[in-house]
């Protein structure tokens, strides 16, 4: 029952599709929750040209008192069309003061809420007031471009996120030009979790009509498996790697304890 908060350096696009994709993959599955944590502001529902709605805004009045599940059952909402979603408000300065109101609340509201998390946590830095959204996540999953530019921002990224969060972090590389996802990844000195295809079509099946037949075929749909296996890898390692002292402090380490 993994919990994933995807974040991003500048220069990163693909993260909200990237997280959608994930989750959507994990619905097919069981029981599987998205959530919009990132401060810039929700954008889930412009991409699917769906009504706002309080839903994050709500889930944090809830968590106030305490953490629940009721506070995120109550508050998501089937958009995309078939995934469970908490969505943020549009407007970024309403959404981190919503994110920062409860900061580390939310992990352990989502994973009471849901067997398979997906966070889209956006742009991450230390100093930003909502940097203790991402506590209490399994893994931290870094969303990459193969791009000059976009490698050297998150190069600068991984070690500070590693260090604050004490979790472990894997790559995930959008796209597969101009350098191969297993050059950035080494480049990084991260695990190689996996690659979703950049695929406006198949991104924008998932953004109009959700778990569709189409969305299934997509590019975007099959990488994003293999990519939520990949992720399960890193988390759970097989047996035969389970034995190596370095390999079980990289991918299974402690689970931080959970806020009241």
């Amino acid at each position: 029952m993994p919990a994933y908060v995807l974040v991003a350096a500048k220069g990163s696009p693909g993260v909200t599709t990237a997280a959608a994709a994930l989750a959507a993959v994990a619905t097919t599955g069981g029981r599987s929750l998205l959530a919009e944590l990132d401060p810039s502001g929700g954008s889930i529902s412009v991409l699917t040209g769906q009504p706002a709605v309080l839903g994050l805004m709500d889930a944090a009045t809830q968590l106030r008192r305490g953490v629940s599940s009721s506070a995120v059952d109550d508050n998501a909402t089937m958009v995309p069309h078939g995934i469970a979603t908490l969505l943020a408000p549009t407007s970024g300065s309403v959404s981190e003061s919503v994110i920062g109101s409860v900061s580390e609340r939310w992990m352990p509201a989502l994973r009471l809420a849901a067997a398979d998390v997906v966070a889209d946590a956006g742009r991450w830095e230390p100093s930003q007031s909502t940097a203790r959204r991402i506590l209490g996540a399994d893994l931290l999953v870094v969303v990459v471009r193969p791009t000059i530019a976009s490698v050297e921002h998150t190069r600068h990224l991984v070690d500070r996120v590693r260090e604050f969060a004490k979790r472990p972090a894997a790559a995930v590389v959008v796209g597969a030009k101009p350098y191969r996802p297993e050059e950035v990844a080494a480049h990084l000195d991260m695990p190689l979790a996996g690659t979703i295809a950049w695929d406006p079509r198949g991104a924008n099946i998932l953004w109009t009509h959700g778990m569709s037949r189409g969305w299934m075929r997509s590019m975007l749909a099959r990488s994003a498996t293999a990519t939520w296996a990949g992720l399960g890898m890193v988390v759970s390692p097989p047996a035969h790697l389970s034995g190596d002292p370095s390999l079980a402090a990289a991918y299974a380490p402690d689970r931080p304890e959970v806020p009241s």
